[in-house]
């Protein structure tokens, strides 16, 4: 999620994300108290039988976004599982982070 959410960051027109919304769907309530203008969603949740963003689309205010191949939560997940743990031990040394391994 944070790779997504920095990525969204970064485009020109975003001024706010808001990562971790309820899997509920997005309410007229959280719309209103946080003052959305527009809510983006990947265009596979583009049909109108959507529950979760029923809400957005009906006031207008739903875009959607294609997905961009190697940035899915899928391809994200595996290449987290794939990385041995020295692999990921070298990269956090790298960022300067301390990692403490099993066995050490």
């Amino acid at each position: 999620t944070a790779e997504r959410v920095n990525e969204v960051r970064m485009c020109k027109f975003v001024s706010q994300v808001i990562p971790n919304t309820p899997v509920t769907g997005v309410t007229e309530e959280m719309i209103k108290r946080l003052n959305i203008h527009v809510v983006v969603c990947g265009d596979e949740y583009d049909r109108d039988d959507d529950p979760y963003y029923a809400v957005p689309r009906r006031l207008g205010i739903l875009r959607t976004a294609p997905r961009t191949k190697g940035i899915s939560t899928s391809v994200i997940i595996a290449r987290i599982r794939d990385a041995s743990d020295e692999e990921l031990a070298a990269k956090d040394k790298l960022k300067g982070r301390s990692t403490v391994m099993e066995g050490s």
